[in-house]
């Protein structure tokens, strides 16, 4: 090959390479520039952000983790909880960035005592629905006019909690009181990515049934 050739060649090939990071850098940029509405969260709360733990012999036992006794309205008696690892920073990571709400089976006796233990000054959870006002199971629509099914998700440890918007749900593996457990990364990763994405569903459809992993949402 003549040199006059090989400079063509080279020419030709970085073109090519400064047309394609153009192009990949306009997106970013009209993605950044894009006005999306605000994220909303819907939360589980046992076997998802924490674990209710009957036995007091067990509830000592447990080291390593935030230990709270959730007293319950009615003179109803106490229940010993375990946090999941992480859970305080995640929550106070993701109401930063979204609107953040809670759907639990949990009788309100326990879920509203449970809720303020987790939220104290109410400046996390926007609303919580329980056992007694939930309606059709955790259907999303019960948001109201909070509701966006483009930017909406669900993040539950039971797969059958999605069955209203299968594409919409995050499914978490399900906490049993393992000091170990760093799975709340995974899951902020993931909310964090789907902040710029106009529609939610594009991300989490493919992802049905499947528990989500940090590396995978690192832009």
């Amino acid at each position: 090959m003549s040199r006059m050739m090989l400079l063509l060649v080279i020419a030709f090939t970085m073109t090519n390479v400064i047309k394609a990071c153009l192009i990949q850098a306009k997106s970013g940029a009209m993605r950044s520039l894009v006005n999306l509405p605000r994220l909303k969260i819907v939360m589980d709360m046992d076997e998802c952000m924490l674990c209710c733990e009957e036995s007091v012999y067990n509830f000592d036992k447990v080291e390593g983790l935030e230990r709270i006794a959730v007293t319950m309205e009615d003179n109803a008696g106490i229940m010993r909880v375990h946090l999941r690892p992480g859970l305080r920073q995640f929550l106070k990571e993701i109401s930063s960035f979204s609107d953040v709400y809670v759907m639990t089976t949990a009788a309100r006796r326990y879920a509203r005592p449970a809720i303020k233990v987790l939220d104290p000054e109410s400046n996390i959870f926007k609303r919580t629905w329980w056992r007694e006002i939930l309606v059709n199971g955790k259907d999303l629509t019960q948001l109201k006019e909070d509701y966006d099914e483009n930017r909406t998700v669900l993040v539950d440890n039971m797969i059958s909690n999605f069955e209203s918007q299968p594409s919409n749900g995050i499914l978490v593996k399900e906490f049993t009181t393992d000091p170990k457990d760093n799975h709340l990364q995974d899951v902020l990763a993931l909310l964090k990515y789907l902040v710029d994405e106009p529609d939610v569903r594009t991300v989490l459809a493919p992802m049905y049934g499947k528990y989500p992993e940090a590396k995978k949402f690192i832009r």
